[in-house]
């Protein structure tokens, strides 16, 4: 009799041991799981995913050309764009901006910078922006950078209609973008696409 009580002791050890090893098993499969789907989840593929959100702006009352951002593994560029020509080019060299800045006395890592609402002259071959509570002045052709005085600042202005659509002043064109494409769209009826993809 005692022979027997001491193997079912054994034996419901080993069953115990076994259990605990099989949901320790279960609960690491199911961390690891848990692991691999948190690389899926929004927080981890915003660093993988760029250009989630292009936003269109166009420059003065009647131009026919916006600027926009876009972002990649390198980090942000500024672009800008025209409706006549099809064609964009770089707004201004970063690494350059962020030097010129800092030899300004304004601490700022290209990581760090963000252009807010340039202001551009009748010809757009400058812009004003403001940073640090600072106002610059950067001329495109000539990539210069010079410190201006402050302005007087602004209500913003909301967009009309549709969020996804960014109108020109004379709201004869919209800019909408998915993905890496940035369309351009005559306003009048029919809604044509004036190009497809900037190039």
């Amino acid at each position: 009799m005692n022979n027997i009580n001491k193997s079912s002791v054994s034996v419901n050890k080993s069953l115990t041991i076994a259990f605990i090893l099989v949901t320790m098993a279960a609960n690491a499969g199911a961390q690891s799981y848990m692991a691999r789907a948190e690389r899926f989840c929004e927080d981890s593929l915003s660093r993988r995913i760029y250009n989630r959100h292009v936003s269109v702006n166009w420059i003065n009352d009647g131009s026919h050309r916006f600027w926009y951002t876009s972002e990649s593994a390198e980090g942000r560029t500024w672009w800008i764009g025209d409706t006549k020509t099809g064609k964009k080019s770089q707004l201004f060299d970063l690494k350059e901006l962020v030097s010129q800045l800092n030899g300004l006395g304004i601490e700022k890592s290209e990581k760090d910078f963000r252009l807010w609402e340039p202001e551009f002259n009748s010809s757009v071959t400058e812009f004003a922006f403001d940073c640090d509570r600072r106002r610059f002045l950067y001329n495109i052709k000539k990539h210069t950078l010079k410190e201006i005085p402050a302005k007087e600042k602004r209500r913003p202005e909301y967009g009309r209609g549709d969020y996804r659509k960014r109108y020109s002043a004379d709201s004869l064109f919209y800019a909408t973008a998915a993905g890496d494409n940035l369309g351009i769209y005559s306003n009048t009826p029919p809604e044509t696409p004036l190009s497809n993809r900037m190039r």
